[in-house]
């Protein structure tokens, strides 16, 4: 039994060529219905991203047609009422304006400066009080948070 060497190498070349081609067809098969089944879902999700956008534009466009009418109602309610009210008080104001001028003309030149002599005149001591109190108080507190645990 003899080995023809060229027929074997030839034979060897001939089966490498075609389980590369076998190989290069099914890589190619495979990358068409790849292909094919991307498109598919590519095409499902721009439908289902279309619905959203719709359902998002429709539900968003609707709270906001109830917003602007509710607000221009609310306008319209309370408009009349800010007007009265302003005829009403617009008045008052401007005679209250010129009362503090009128009061401290009233008050004799004697007297006022009686805040001012009164409040020098108390001692360090009892100005203290109320920051003493407060610290008293504040130390108190704390004390019966500590004894609650």
């Amino acid at each position: 039994m003899a080995i023809d060497l060229r027929k074997s190498a030839t034979d060897a070349g001939y089966i490498a060529i075609g389980a590369g081609v076998l190989g290069f067809q099914q890589v190619q098969q495979r990358r068409r219905d790849l292909q094919v089944r991307l498109t598919e879902r590519s095409a499902d999700l721009r439908t289902r991203a279309g619905d959203a956008g719709h359902y998002v534009v429709a539900h968003l466009a609707s709270p906001r047609t109830v917003a602007a009418s509710v607000t221009e109602q609310a306008k319209d309610a309370v408009t009349p009422a800010v007007d009265a009210v302003r005829t009403r008080i617009e008045p008052a104001v401007e005679q209250l304006r010129g009362v503090p001028a009128q009061v401290g003309a009233s008050i004799p030149a004697s007297v006022q400066g009686v805040p001012t002599k009164v409040a020098a005149a108390i001692p360090e001591s009892v100005r203290t009080v109320p920051s003493t109190v407060g610290a008293a108080v504040g130390s108190g507190v704390d004390r019966v948070r500590s004894l609650r645990g």
